[in-house]
């Protein structure tokens, strides 16, 4: 996980997205993963099945006046795996495929 410097902004996304990133995906919004994501235009998760899967290795951040960065490999197969399960959670039928809160990911 690449965490940007200490004084840097966090993604802010609503309290589904924010709960898959940190508490599933094990990233902090001040890593790039979460500007990646947020910098896509998705900031609510009804819209994070919406990330192009073959999109997700092309993915930059920037913030403030730091120059746009590429998401690393290892983050975008991590990205890629989540949007992969939620798509496969919502395909199933899983009455919480809408609710990463009710997620049990072992």
């Amino acid at each position: 996980m690449d965490t940007l410097p200490s004084t840097s902004k966090m993604a802010s996304f609503d309290t589904k997205l924010e709960h898959l990133v940190k508490r599933i995906m094990k990233y902090n919004l001040a890593d790039s993963l979460a500007w990646c994501i947020s910098d896509y235009g998705v900031r609510k998760f009804e819209h994070f099945h919406s990330i192009d899967l073959d999109e997700i290795d092309k993915l930059t951040f920037t913030i403030g006046t730091v120059k746009a960065e590429t998401i690393t490999p290892i983050d975008a197969k991590a990205l890629c795996k989540a949007v992969i399960y939620a798509l496969h959670k919502e395909e199933q039928g899983d009455v919480d495929c809408d609710d990463p809160v009710q997620w049990v990911v072992r």
